[in-house]
C-alpha cells in the first residue's frame, strides 16, 4: 500500500508541474498574444464598361412643332362646347370649340384674319385664306388674292362640313368683281350678277390659323372658359415624332448629341432614339430631345436608358480610383497573383467618381476584366 501511495503522489506531482507549466509563458509570448491579427487585404475586380455609367430617365413622346391657336381680336365671349379632346388627330376644316353656340375653325396658315371679310375685297388675308381652302380640298385653282363667288361657295362648304351655316353680311353694291386673272383662279374671272341683300362674308372671329396640319391637340380651353384676345384656344403639336425630359444640368454628366439610348413602354415593347439636342430652359433644367427610331404613341411616357453617354466607341477597363496607386509620377494597381500581390503599371485615361478607366502600359495580357485588385 505504501508503494501505492508513493505512485500515485508522483503522478500527481508530475501532472501538477505540467499544468503549471502550461500556464508560464514568456514574455515575447505575450507581446505576440497582443498584436493585431495580420491584415486581410481588401479586392474588388476589375470590370469592362463604360466611364460614365448608365442614365435612365423619363421621356415622354410629343410632336417637335407645337403651335398655340390663338383667338383672335374679335373673338370673344365663353367655351360652350369642345369638339376634340387633348390626344385627338385634327385636320384642316375641323371645328376645334365652340364660342357662343359658333364654331372655330381651324385652317393652315401663318396669321390671323385681322378683319372680316365680304365679296370684293382682296389682300394677303383674302390669298391665305384662299390657299387654306385649297388645302382643305376645298377650292381648286390659284390663290390669286380676291374674295370672288367661288371663294365664297367654298366658305360656305367649309361650314356645311361641321354642321353650320356661313356667316352672312349686307352686300354693296361694288361687291365681288371677281378676279382679274379669269377662270384659271379661284376668283370668279367675269363680272357677277347683281348680289343679292345678304351674302356670305368670313367672319375673322370664327377661322383661326395654325403653320401646320394636320396635327395633335396637345390642349383645348375648357368649356365655360371665358375666351381671351391673344391667348391660346388650344395648343396643337406637329411634326416630327421626338421624346422630352427635363433633367437636372448636374445629372447631365458626358451626355452628347449622337448618343444612342434605348427604351420600353408600359407594354414591354423596345426601340431604340437618338439623342438630337441639348438646351437650357428657363426654368434650370436641361432639355433633352431624342429622335425615335420606332413608332410612339403622342403623350405616352417611356423609360429611356443609355449606356454610353460619352458616346464612347468602346468600352473600357474599369478600376475603382482606390485601387490606383501613384509612384514616382507613374500610375500602377496591385494584381492578385495568388496568395500575393503584383504591381503593374498602368496609364489613366478618365475618372468619374470613384471609378477610373485604365489602360495596361506595354504588354500585360493579365491586366484584364474579372482579375481582382487591391484597394488602398
Amino acid at each position: 500500500m505504501r508503494v501505492v501511495g508513493l505512485v500515485v503522489a508522483a503522478a500527481l506531482l508530475i501532472g501538477g508541474g505540467w499544468a503549471l507549466a502550461q500556464q508560464m509563458v514568456s514574455p515575447d509570448q505575450v507581446a505576440a498574444r497582443a498584436e493585431p491579427p495580420a491584415p486581410v487585404p481588401v479586392v474588388a475586380p476589375l470590370r469592362e464598361g463604360y466611364l460614365h455609367g448608365a442614365v435612365t430617365m423619363s421621356v415622354t413622346a410629343g410632336q417637335s412643332g407645337v403651335h398655340d391657336v390663338v383667338a383672335p381680336a374679335t373673338l370673344t365671349g365663353v367655351v360652350t362646347a369642345s369638339d376634340l379632346v387633348p390626344g385627338a388627330s385634327v385636320t384642316a376644316g375641323a371645328s376645334l370649340a365652340r364660342v357662343n353656340g359658333r364654331p372655330v375653325i381651324v385652317l393652315t396658315g401663318s396669321f390671323p384674319l385681322y378683319r372680316d371679310l365680304v365679296a370684293g375685297d382682296s389682300g394677303d388675308d383674302v390669298r391665305m385664306l384662299q390657299q387654306a381652302l385649297i388645302d382643305a380640298g376645298l377650292l381648286t385653282g390659284r390663290a390669286d388674292g380676291v374674295l370672288g363667288a367661288r371663294t365664297l361657295t367654298a366658305v360656305r362648304q367649309l361650314y356645311k362640313h361641321v354642321g353650320f351655316t356661313a356667316p352672312t353680311a349686307a352686300s354693296s353694291p361694288t361687291a365681288d368683281t371677281g378676279s382679274a386673272r379669269g377662270g384659271n383662279t379661284p376668283g370668279d374671272g367675269a363680272t357677277p350678277p347683281a348680289p343679292p341683300s345678304t351674302q356670305t362674308s368670313v367672319d375673322a372671329a370664327e377661322l383661326v390659323f395654325t403653320p401646320t396640319l394636320p396635327a395633335t391637340v396637345t390642349s383645348v380651353l375648357a368649356v365655360g372658359t371665358p375666351v381671351e384676345t391673344g391667348k391660346p384656344v388650344a395648343t396643337l403639336a406637329a411634326g416630327a415624332t421626338q421624346l422630352t425630359a427635363d433633367l437636372p444640368p448636374e445629372s447631365i454628366g458626358s451626355l452628347a448629341a449622337g448618343a444612342t439610348g434605348t427604351f420600353t413602354d408600359a407594354d414591354g415593347k423596345a426601340g431604340t432614339a437618338v439623342l438630337m439636342s441639348l438646351t437650357s430652359g428657363a426654368d434650370g433644367q436641361m432639355r433633352v430631345l431624342w429622335a425615335p427610331t420606332g413608332a410612339v404613341e403622342p403623350g405616352t411616357t417611356y423609360v429611356l436608358s443609355i449606356e454610353n453617354p460619352a458616346a464612347q466607341a468602346d468600352k473600357m477597363l474599369l478600376a475603382p480610383v482606390a485601387a490606383v496607386v501613384s509612384r514616382g509620377g507613374a500610375d500602377a494597381v496591385q494584381l492578385r497573383d495568388g496568395a500575393t500581390f503584383r504591381e503593374v503599371q498602368v496609364k489613366v485615361v478618365g475618372v468619374e467618381g470613384a471609378v477610373a478607366a485604365v489602360q495596361p502600359v506595354g504588354d500585360e495580357p493579365t491586366l484584364k476584366a474579372g482579375v481582382e485588385v487591391r484597394l488602398g
